[in-house]
């Protein structure tokens, strides 16, 4: 063990400053984290969905977003009749969708095995 040699008073200020600067590094540093929290989210969904394109879905989504803003910028539209709409989309979605895994799977295996 070291045996502890008192410090000078000049070297205990100095060793205060250090210690209080490095306290105020590791709190700038947390409040960083914290705000910078939502705009790592925003880049997390930005990355899927840019993998979500270079997948082949990009007809898919480009014609939800389209219904999307239209629904969402319609005004004074009865919701039975939007409801009447997403329930008709529906099939015609998992149809596609399932073609699409169809094509995959062929695509990958060189036949069809479902």
């Amino acid at each position: 063990m070291t045996d502890l040699v008192p410090l000078t008073p000049a070297e205990q200020r100095k060793e205060l400053l250090r210690l209080q600067l490095e306290l105020r590094r590791q709190q700038i540093r947390l409040e960083t984290l914290i705000v910078m929290q939502p705009l790592r989210k925003v880049q997390r969904f930005r990355n899927q969905c840019r993998s979500e394109l270079q997948q082949g879905n990009a007809k898919l989504m480009i014609a939800g977003g389209g219904l999307l803003i239209g629904l969402l910028g319609a005004r004074k539209v009865r919701w039975r009749g939007l409801l009447r709409l997403a329930l008709l989309a529906a099939p015609v979605v998992r149809q596609v969708a399932a073609q699409r895994a169809k094509a995959r799977r062929v695509a990958r295996n060189g036949r069809d095995f479902a």
